[in-house]
């Protein structure tokens, strides 16, 4: 497995916005993958893809290359309708790869929060 968290990217992103407004962004981005991850459509279908495609871009600001990666393939399948009976391993699979992730920068970002 690829690495999860490519720390020169959020140490880019927080050089960019402040670390208070990273860690605001991080408490929002949480949030919303959160409340995502609940409301999946069961099915293949445009706010699926739409998802994954927000998951994309917004992750690659804290350094989740990895699972920016795997979001873009399941979105790609979905527009090329392609492996679309793969789909719900592929979707946990990015699951996955989102827990381990957050978990590598929940410390971080708590470490951060008695100053901030």
């Amino acid at each position: 497995m690829n690495k999860l968290v490519n720390w020169k990217h959020l140490y880019e992103y927080q050089h960019i916005f402040g670390l208070s407004k990273l860690a605001a962004l991080w408490g929002e981005y949480l949030e919303q993958a959160h409340q995502s991850w609940s409301a999946l459509p069961p099915v293949a279908s445009e706010q699926l893809r739409l998802t994954f495609h927000s998951w994309k871009s917004s992750s690659q600001v804290f350094g989740l290359d990895e699972f920016s990666r795997r979001c873009s393939q399941v979105e790609e399948n979905i527009l090329n309708r392609r492996h679309l009976d793969g789909l719900p391993r592929q979707i946990n699979d990015c699951r996955e790869c989102f827990e381990q992730s957050i978990a590598e920068l929940i410390p971080y970002f708590e470490k951060w929060k008695s100053q901030l």
